[in-house]
């Protein structure tokens, strides 16, 4: 079906449904819909930690009360609970969760903690391993598993 009427170079040169129209070229968009790629950046949540802890105005936080609304107070956003009646607690909520299950039981993200990685000099590690090493000593005597002739 390659006719007249069928072949794309027939079509008049201000038509704005030709092949590279001005607005194509230009970056904008035809009908205003976006392309599969623009919806999954716009659907791809980034988690939004505050120093290392957890954020109730991440988008992955979640009530499962589904409690949680983010109000506006002039230009600063609030996480606010409906179910009492108040601001949301955060982490401490027995309700409070992590999409990607990065809630760590002490409120800090898993997603933050990721990249910071705490680098030790050797004398630190080995002081760090003898108050250890002292801890587990006492625990141990402590509970009677071992006594004092059977430490080294």
């Amino acid at each position: 079906m390659s006719g007249k009427y069928f072949d794309s170079k027939s079509r008049s040169s201000s038509s704005p449904y030709r092949r590279g129209s001005r607005d194509e070229l230009h970056g904008h968009r035809q009908f205003g819909r976006a392309t599969p790629r623009e919806r999954r950046e716009f659907r791809e949540k980034k988690p939004m930690p505050i120093g290392d802890r957890c954020n109730p105005l991440c988008p992955h936080f979640k009530c499962s009360k589904a409690s949680l609304n983010i109000r506006r107070r002039g230009v600063q956003q609030i996480a606010f609970c409906s179910w009492v009646g108040d601001n949301c607690i955060g982490h401490s909520c027995q309700y409070a969760y992590c999409e990607l299950r990065a809630l760590l039981p002490d409120g800090r993200c898993a997603y933050a903690l990721r990249g910071k990685k705490e680098e030790w000099s050797f004398e630190e590690q080995l002081k760090r391993d003898v108050v250890e090493s002292e801890k587990v000593k006492s625990i141990l005597q402590r509970r009677k598993i071992i006594g004092e002739e059977d430490l080294f």
